[in-house]
């Protein structure tokens, strides 16, 4: 089976994926900054280290983001070496292997 890829249109669609995701994620920071200033009395510790750690979670979201693009560029960089007709073999996609 061929698949052809139009390169152009997966970069569109992950970046848009991505825009939406990274979207998401500052609303998040922005609650986790309301949150923090709320006062809860006995629970502003945890309240607190709560908070750093979904920071924590958040900016390795945004980590993984770019890291899943740079995945992708790689992959359509070998699609464009080979027939451009699916016959590379796209190793970014691929865990690494013991």
């Amino acid at each position: 089976m061929t698949i052809r890829i139009k390169a152009g249109e997966v970069r569109a669609a992950w970046d848009l994926g991505a825009k939406e995701a990274r979207t998401d994620l500052g609303n998040t920071s922005t609650d986790l900054t309301d949150a923090q200033g709320t006062s809860m009395g006995d629970l502003a510790d945890d309240l607190t280290y709560a908070v750093g750690r979904l920071r924590g979670v958040t900016t390795t979201t945004n980590r993984v983001i770019d890291s899943f693009r740079t995945n992708v560029d790689s992959c359509l960089t070998t699609y464009a070496t080979t027939d451009q007709a699916s016959a590379g073999s796209f190793a970014a996609l691929m865990p690494p292997q013991p």
